[in-house]
């Protein structure tokens, strides 16, 4: 048994390996996040007379709203397609209150039989947007 529940030892190493993806993606949204805090910081030392500053500006601004794009989940939460972000959603059960990882979140607390399936799911889709806005930054 794993904190998540009875799974075989197949199922946990398969979500094991999911965790892992996850992280590692996240590690490198943190880096690509670094980077882009750096060219933040060059940009605050430009002025608007500075060579090609507008589009500097502008490509600066597109990249973070086109990372925030790719945590958007085409086919939106399990049991809740309206809600597409994968970050933060409003959680089922908290009135006006948010779940953070919502679909991980959401697995988990799904009942026994159906938990591993949600969890893959939930995983996977996570990892991918967190690679997708990873790819927008870098």
């Amino acid at each position: 048994e794993t904190a998540v529940g009875k799974f075989t030892p197949e199922q946990a190493a398969r979500v094991n390996s999911l965790f892992e993806m996850v992280e590692r993606s996240a590690t490198a949204y943190h880096n690509a996040g670094d980077d882009i805090n750096g060219q933040e910081v060059e940009l605050r030392k430009l002025t608007e007379q500075s060579l090609h500053y507008e589009t500097r500006v502008r490509t600066y601004n597109d990249k973070l709203q086109y990372a925030e794009r790719g945590f958007v989940s085409a086919g939106g939460l399990p049991g809740r397609k309206w809600y597409k972000h994968v970050i933060s959603a409003p959680g089922r059960a908290l009135g006006y209150g948010f779940d953070i990882f919502p679909a991980v979140r959401e697995a988990l607390r799904a009942p026994e039989n159906d938990r591993y399936e949600l969890l893959l799911d939930a995983l996977e889709d996570l990892a991918e947007s967190i690679e997708a806005a990873t790819t927008v930054v870098s």
